[in-house]
């Protein structure tokens, strides 16, 4: 026959030593330290007892790795959303830059037109008093 040591079955289990020692104290299993062995006839007696804990545990466990991959999920929209505010606010700024570039450089061909007129009149007095100095 076979032997189990108790921290091999704890460890099976998913629980420290000390935890599967206090289950074979309720159960007035004999085991003094984590090193004890078990006959098969007391492990098959622990696998019966502690299976709706063992189960519990599961559950457990399998709601917590939900729990992670929510909040995971949650972490990832969240992260998703920002970088598409942030992509948005940039191409606000992009535009308004370039609507306030088309603004000044329509305001410059306004007024160089003008500069252009006033210009030409002063070219042309200028060609007028030219022949009446000869």
């Amino acid at each position: 026959m076979a032997k189990t040591r108790v921290h091999d079955l704890a460890k099976e289990y998913g629980m420290t030593s000390k935890e599967m020692l206090g289950h074979l104290a309720d159960m007035k299993i004999p085991a003094k330290s984590a090193s004890s062995t078990l006959e098969d006839a007391y492990v098959s007696m622990v696998r019966k007892q502690l299976k709706p804990i063992l189960d519990a545990r599961a559950a457990e466990i399998e709601a917590e790795k939900r729990a992670e991959a929510e909040a995971k999920t949650q972490a990832e929209r969240e992260a998703k959303a920002a970088e598409k505010a942030k992509r948005a606010e940039e191409f606000a700024k992009k535009s308004e830059a370039e609507a306030k570039k088309a603004a000044e450089a329509e305001a410059a061909a306004e007024t160089a037109p003008e500069a252009t007129a006033e210009e030409a009149a002063a070219v042309d007095a200028l060609v007028e008093e030219a022949p009446a100095a000869e």
